[in-house]
């Protein structure tokens, strides 16, 4: 999953990328104001959420907002605003655009991680990329989409069949980090989420049941996905 980070300082940036480095599954991207950021966003990236400064030139963190919230399909885009204690009047009026969370310069690393993580939850949770930023992504027509997410459905299935032959939960791993690697190639954020916490809830319990469960689950978010195009 895509996470923007935008900040016309590249200090503040290098922490920002340290910070999320400690999160798994994440490609970052950099953008150096506002601007940059939005011309990523208008040439198709679609992102699972933002980090961007407030004071920045050329396209302020308010006005990014404001042109993401917008734009057709982003309108629940996760968006965390970067701030100074002197902000915070901003950030009132930030509120009501529709950010999720801000964060106060100088960092506080543990403050900071935490609302951190309850964005990349809030983004995990955001089920899938839209299907025509998966096309401009990967190049292809929705005819080859369609027929990756059935190949992906037809795997899923076929290991849900055979869980309770396996002999243990390391005979499942292989196949799951196949699913799980899908799953994110093709934008089903979601999808890789439950894949990987089926493997670590499968680490410490190898419930058959609850795995045939998520599996479904997965099943489920693919087909959906499939019937958007």
């Amino acid at each position: 999953m895509k996470i923007l980070l935008v900040d016309d300082d590249t200090v503040s940036r290098m922490a920002l990328v340290d910070l999320m480095s400690r999160f798994e599954g994440l490609e970052l991207v950099e953008a150096e104001d506002g601007m940059h950021a939005w011309e990523l966003i208008d040439r198709g990236m679609t992102p699972g959420a933002i980090l961007s400064d407030l004071h920045m030139p050329r396209l302020t963190g308010i006005e990014l907002l404001r042109k993401v919230r917008n734009k057709g399909g982003l309108g629940d885009l996760p968006f965390v605003l970067v701030t100074s204690s002197a902000d915070l009047g901003t950030v009132k009026q930030a509120m009501t655009l529709g950010i999720d969370h801000y964060i106060v310069k100088p960092f506080d690393a543990e403050a900071t991680e935490k609302s951190i993580g309850r964005t990349i939850t809030n983004a995990w949770n955001n089920n899938a990329e839209a299907p025509e930023s998966t096309l401009k992504r990967l190049r292809i027509a929705n005819e080859r989409l369609a027929l990756y997410l059935g190949s992906l459905t037809t795997q899923v299935k076929q290991l849900h069949d055979d869980v309770d032959d396996l002999p243990s939960a390391g005979a499942l791993w292989a196949r799951l980090d196949t699913v799980k690697t899908g799953c994110l190639t093709l934008g089903l954020w979601h999808g890789a989420r439950i894949a990987r916490r089926i493997r670590e809830e499968s680490a410490l319990n190898f419930d058959r049941g609850r795995v045939a469960s998520e599996l479904r689950e997965i099943i489920e978010r693919v087909d959906a996905q499939k019937a958007c195009i």
